[in-house]
């Protein structure tokens, strides 16, 4: 697997994943709907904390990292052609060894249901450190994990 960083047609790429249900939930709007609420992915002043990732020449997720307070999260997205197949695990490790040097810990959230991604997670060694409730962008509240890496 290999990490780049994010172009144009990465980025179409990435918004014209569908998931199947249930998680349909992680589609992403239209552009023209994502430019208009903002999407950072969009903002070519924020586009170089977004990378890519390949395999066999197909661009199979992205990842970035964001601080909130002072801790360092990490956003992930894989294609749902590549999802439930062991993917995430190998993309997971690259996305790790690459924060390792810079990095002590590395939290993410996950929503709760997300029943695949919490296995994954944790069998990279991802460990609960809460649980809690908030908004999404549909205003609707969602239950929440949120996990720790420690390098």
């Amino acid at each position: 697997m290999e990490i780049k960083e994010i172009n144009t047609s990465d980025i179409q790429t990435i918004f014209s994943w569908k998931y199947p249900t249930p998680y349909q939930q992680y589609d992403m709007p239209s552009l023209e709907v994502a430019k208009e609420q903002g999407y950072a992915i969009l903002d070519p002043a924020k586009q170089h904390v977004f990378h890519t990732l390949y395999r066999e020449d197909a661009c199979v997720g992205y990842f970035r990292s964001y601080q909130i307070g002072d801790k360092t999260y990490l956003g992930i997205g894989l294609a749902p052609s590549y999802c439930g197949k062991g993917i995430g695990k190998e993309a997971l490790h690259e996305i790790l060894l690459y924060y390792a040097k810079d990095l002590r810990e590395l939290y993410l959230e996950v929503d709760f249901h997300n029943i695949r991604a919490i296995k994954c997670y944790r069998e990279c060694g991802f460990l609960l450190t809460q649980l809690y409730q908030k908004k999404t962008s549909a205003q609707t509240m969602r239950t929440y994990l949120q996990m720790r890496f420690t390098f």
